[in-house]
């Protein structure tokens, strides 16, 4: 399913639509702001719903308030690719609707994002390759790589990926990572909420338990003998009276009865320890809720450090298949590694038995191309976008022979044309801005003038 043809109005500074016809191997030549990146963008536009780095940001950009910016005026923006059978990819979008896009999908790997994902940290190296490196496993072999002296991470787990009985992939797993982050960034938090609460109670006491036990008797008998004396005066029958005095000794000796402190007495010496009962019970549920975050903070970093650890084990060998791929589109002499650890994740090229970890812009370019490459997996379509980057003309030629084998489609842009003569199995598009082609047949329709009226001179003479 090779790409054929791409058009557009993208980046159009009138918004009138443009298309080019594209081989498997592509090489844009062009000024600077000739169109380069937009021919590419495009592409990544239709077959994907994306495009990568747009308006100087480091990542995948799907947002239609901001896509919608790539139009010169408000109207329709699109991007269609045709493939080699006649179906098509599309993207479009009206203005002030989605972006809507129809038609197969392929893989599409800018160079950039390859280079952005070397230039950070080795986890984020590893969230980069492992969902291309690493095949789908067992829910068993993943757990396997799970272990923690201290916590059992089954639990924290099934938050981040639930088991559902399916084999896991590598971008679950990479999810699942940044999940756990999550979580613990949310315990953390939940920890800290509940620690200034926790604060609040700091002068709350343990309930004197018996002391409270006697106050609430009290205030029961005190109740109780208000209500029976209440009920005595309110009534002339004998025999209710009798009852109502039988039922009031029941609470205690006539002594006691007459001791006992009224039920609004009672009451006011009972609220401050039902007051300190409630902070004690809240500063306990606090207390609580602190130990359950902190634990759940710590469950899910180390949850978090073993999911990284379990990647970096899972990829040694990967990385070794992949290491001897980009070494086929390298040119002899430079042997192509990488250092992998749960700190490191370094690209080399050896070289006469040197490691050489910063590379020239040349030889860095042509390292990424070779990785891109490797990364393209047989009998699947893909795409690798090159942008214009310290070539020049002998490594550009270089890396175009070498990019010959490479089991995609390859979009590559240069400012000018490689030393020698064309590669037959290379299409040359040249990308030209509206603009100078005006000024250029402008100047063409001048010279022809000019060139005319010194024929008719001639003549004449």
């Amino acid at each position: 399913m090779r790409i054929v043809k791409v058009s557009s109005n993208i980046k159009s500074p009138d918004g009138q639509a443009w298309s080019y016809d594209l081989g498997k191997l592509n090489l844009l030549v062009g000024l600077n702001e000739s169109g380069k990146s937009a021919i590419a963008e495009a592409v990544q536009l239709a077959v994907s719903g994306s495009a990568y780095g747009l308006f100087f940001r480091n990542g995948d950009v799907k947002s239609g308030s901001q896509l919608g910016n790539l139009a010169a005026s408000n109207r329709l923006v699109f991007a269609e690719v045709e493939y080699e059978d006649g179906s098509t990819s599309r993207w479009e979008m009206e203005p002030g609707k989605r972006p809507r896009r129809t038609g197969e999908t392929t893989t599409v790997l800018p160079i950039a994002q390859l280079r952005g994902a070397l230039s950070g940290s080795a986890v984020r190296a590893r969230k980069f390759f492992a969902p291309l490196l690493i095949e789908e496993m067992s829910r068993e072999k993943l757990e396997k790589h799970l272990s923690h002296p201290e916590y059992d991470l089954t639990s924290p787990l099934e938050n981040v990926l639930p088991d559902y009985g399916n084999k896991v992939t590598a971008e679950e797993v990479v999810a699942s990572y940044e999940e756990a982050g999550k979580w613990k960034r949310n315990s953390k938090a939940e920890a800290k909420a509940a620690t200034e609460i926790l604060s609040m109670f700091s002068g709350a006491d343990k309930l004197d338990r018996e002391a409270y036990l006697n106050q609430t008797e009290n205030l029961t008998q005190a109740l109780c003998f208000s209500w029976f004396k209440k009920r005595f005066k309110g009534t002339e029958n004998k025999e209710e009276r009798v009852l109502l005095k039988q039922m009031a000794l029941s609470l205690g000796t006539k002594e006691e009865l007459k001791a006992l402190p009224g039920s609004a007495e009672v009451w006011d010496a009972l609220l401050p320890m039902v007051r300190a009962d409630a902070l004690y019970t809240a500063a306990q549920r606090a207390r609580k809720k602190v130990q359950n975050a902190e634990l759940a903070a710590k469950e899910f970093s180390a949850l978090e450090i073993a999911l990284d650890s379990a990647l970096c084990a899972l990829m040694e060998k990967p990385l070794k298949e992949y290491c001897r791929r980009v070494n086929k589109f390298l040119p002899k002499g430079d042997k192509f590694s990488i250092e992998q650890s749960r700190q490191d994740f370094r690209i080399f090229l050896s070289r006469g038995g040197e490691k050489h970890y910063a590379l020239s812009g040349s030889a860095e370019a042509r390292t990424l191309a070779a990785m891109g490459s490797a990364l393209a997996a047989d009998g699947e379509s893909a795409i690798i976008i090159l942008d214009d980057r310290m070539w020049d003309t002998s490594n550009l030629a270089r890396t175009m022979e070498r990019l010959e084998k490479a089991p995609c489609q390859v979009i590559m842009m240069s400012t000018f044309k490689p030393r020698g003569r064309a590669r037959s199995e290379w299409d040359y598009i040249d990308v030209v801005r509206k603009e100078d082609k005006r000024e250029d047949e402008e100047i063409n329709r001048d010279i022809q003038a000019e060139a005319g009226q010194g024929t008719a001179k001639a003549a004449n003479v």
